[in-house]
């Protein structure tokens, strides 16, 4: 796994990601700071031995957690929660602040870009450049949508990789895909042609979702669950698809991607309702996610 950013001049600013590969949630900042351009420090952390400077930048030794000193000298600024640390990258570095990536991530991002472009999409309009749109209108969009993700979505997914009742199961996977419809269909009047839920532009609405898309397998392997295919799909759901491999293929995306066999190992304790991370407790419970 990439440890850091792509690099550039030297600077005295600093940038850390403290994260972990498996964790969903850090892979939406990671992602961000991937979009962006932002050259940055990856941390990986050990959720059993958590490092002093993860508990002063988030007293609860969650991830993902960012800490930023725009100029050495000044007064370090520390974040966690992951919707908030993606507005805060999308705002915190223009373009003027993007800096050149090396050669040889270069070339990976343009291999990817290839592979994006070959799904429709602009790949071009995201690097360097804003996640959310500029009207008001549409970025309120952009967080209602947002919002869904994290109230709809993610904790239908727990509970469909949860539950060990097979009746609650198929209940939570008609959950799962009706989600998808749902969000299929607001993605088809915002944008008809896609490929993004902006379209051309790929924004903070896409990195809300990708991380739990991306571990579709995961649901695949332990509850057999899959999409009906494009050709069999309602258009709501046909625009999902147009969505999932775009966002798949997105070199932000690919950047921050995690071996399959690891991850599946990681989330057995999922599947067999075994988990003790804060998430698995929520959803137990049937509490709101941490």
């Amino acid at each position: 796994m990439a440890s850091a950013s792509p690099q550039g001049e030297a600077s005295s600013e600093t940038v850390r990601l403290f994260s972990a590969w498996f964790c969903p949630f850090a892979q939406r900042a990671w992602i961000a700071l991937e979009a962006k351009g932002v050259k940055y420090e990856y941390i990986e952390v050990d959720p059993y031995a958590k490092p002093a400077e993860l508990m002063a930048v988030n007293p609860r030794g969650l991830v993902p957690a960012l800490l930023h000193v725009p100029q050495q000298g000044e007064q370090k600024r520390c974040l966690y929660e992951s919707s908030v640390i993606m507005e805060y990258i999308n705002e915190a570095f223009p373009p003027s602040a993007i800096l050149s990536s090396s050669s040889d991530a270069a070339a990976a991002a343009a291999a990817a870009a290839a592979a994006a472009a070959a799904a429709g999409a602009d790949v071009g309009a995201s690097g360097g450049m804003h996640l959310m749109p500029e009207g008001a209108y549409e970025r309120a969009q952009v967080r209602l949508w947002m919002d869904f993700v994290n109230r709809k979505i993610i904790p239908t997914f727990y509970r469909y990789l949860q539950k060990q009742d097979q009746e609650e199961q198929e209940a939570e996977r008609a959950a799962l895909v009706g989600c998808y419809e749902q969000l299929g269909a607001a993605m088809a009047e915002i944008s008809p042609e896609g490929p993004f839920f902006l379209g051309q532009r790929f924004s903070l609405m896409d990195i809300s979702l990708a991380p739990w898309v991306l571990r579709h397998d995961i649901l695949h392997f332990y509850r057999n669950f899959s999409l009906p295919s494009p050709d069999d799909s309602s258009p709501s759901l046909r625009r999902f698809h147009q969505w999932e491999a775009a966002v798949a293929a997105h070199p932000s995306v690919r950047a921050t991607l995690a071996d399959r066999d690891r991850l599946r190992e990681i989330y057995k304790r999922y599947a067999d309702n075994t988990a003790t991370s804060e998430v698995a407790v929520a959803i137990n419970k049937g509490t709101a996610l941490p």
